[in-house]
């Protein structure tokens, strides 16, 4: 089986040479299981982006992947040499997978693969949610009206990652179209390694007695992270040992450091801005004591995954595409989206460290049966077959 996955590509994700973490996990298992797997993608991560030869494909752990110039912001990028390479390659695979819906090259490979027969797969990556309107909503609306429902149109099927993805999506998704539903994964075995040296701390100057709240990722609006600080001074008030840690690169124009110094929390409020390598990461992880993520929407949080992975109990809202799951398995606190649950939910754990070993426990547990990589991929190839089949 010949598979053409077509993605964008993401600066947070520099160290999978810019493929989103579970693009990048998932066509390396498919790979293993025997699917000839080529990655199409553009530059857009890359920081010499300006010095790659477009067209150029490059092993990147046994996978192989293809970059292409392009121009234009961000997702809304286009690329002639992608374009043109599609329409010389496409019939040679026996299905594209398309990583994304608002992306030109997801359109272009769409449009391309059915001029030619060739059938195409859709993961929509929680992208397709109505919370994902709610800013932008006209801009989105023309993309979507112009482009998206072509994409859909032109699908033989489509990926949701978690059942509240599937209620969230389905007003966008044609009646009628093909579905699976595959969670994401992770490769679990990466945080059963021995514990990497601690260096979070050190570095910071926190104590080894303190209590340190996580979030991982990419720092921006939709990640709810206004809801997090507001339930944090709460936190802190009752706890003046807590840190709340805020990981990750921030989106353009996103300042926190102004509103930190007039609250009085930015000796309290860390931002280390992108943790680089699976060393460091997992070390910060495993030195942390609680893992938060109180988004507008996420059908599936790679970073949340990691976060059992590594044995670390959880607090999310209950609009997570994964909340069911954690909530199931006591595997951390599921709470409602406002600054007094949160704060609860926080609490209940930091306060509780029998409680915290015990969800840490089920937390790695969950991770390891439900959410590895091989398991989606498993499930992922038979879709393919289904798809592939019916196209037939």
């Amino acid at each position: 089986m010949k598979v053409l996955c077509v993605t964008p590509s993401y600066l947070p994700a520099a160290e999978t040479g810019g493929l989103p973490h579970y693009v990048h996990a998932l066509n390396r298992e498919l790979a293993k299981a025997g699917v000839d797997v080529t990655v199409y993608t553009t530059g857009l991560s890359l920081e010499n982006s300006a010095e790659i030869r477009s067209g150029q494909e490059k092993d990147l752990d046994g996978l192989k992947v293809t970059y292409f110039k392009y121009f234009g912001p961000n997702n809304y990028l286009f690329s002639l040499p992608l374009r043109s390479r599609l329409k010389q390659v496409v019939k040679r695979y026996d299905l594209v997978h398309l990583h994304s819906i608002w992306s030109y090259p997801s359109y272009i490979a769409s449009r391309i693969a059915a001029e030619n027969r060739v059938p195409a797969l859709v993961s929509l990556h929680g992208n397709l949610n109505t919370s994902v309107f709610s800013r932008g909503y006209l801009k989105k609306s023309f993309y979507y009206n112009l482009f998206v429902r072509k994409i859909l149109g032109n699908a033989g099927g489509v990926h949701f990652v978690s059942e509240e993805e599937v209620e969230l999506s389905k007003r966008f998704v044609p009646s009628g179209l093909r579905s699976w539903l595959i969670p994401p994964g992770i490769d679990t075995n990466k945080y059963s390694v021995p514990q990497p040296r601690p260096w979070f701390r050190a570095e910071h100057g926190i104590s080894g007695s303190a209590k340190i709240i996580l979030y991982l990722g990419r720092l921006s609006w939709e990640k709810g992270l206004d809801l997090l600080l507001d339930a944090f001074k709460e936190v802190h008030a009752r706890r003046p040992d807590t840190y709340l840690v805020l990981a990750g690169p921030a989106a353009p124009g996103l300042d926190l450091r102004a509103g930190l110094k007039a609250s009085g929390l930015a000796n309290r409020v860390i931002l280390p801005g992108m943790i680089r390598g699976d060393e460091k990461k997992i070390g910060l992880l495993l030195e942390s004591d609680l893992f938060a993520l109180t988004s507008l929407s996420d059908a599936a949080p790679i970073s949340v995954l990691e976060a059992m992975a590594a044995g670390l109990p959880v607090i999310v809202t209950d609009n997570i595409g994964i909340s069911r799951q954690v909530k199931a398995s006591d595997a951390g606190a599921v709470v409602e989206r406002n600054v007094t649950a949160v704060c609860r939910g926080i609490m209940e754990q930091i306060d509780n460290e029998a409680c915290a070993r015990a969800r840490a426990g089920k937390a790695r547990q969950l991770a390891v049966e439900k959410f590895d990589i091989k398991y989606s991929a498993e499930k992922m190839l038979a879709a393919y077959r289904e798809v592939i089949g019916h196209a037939g």
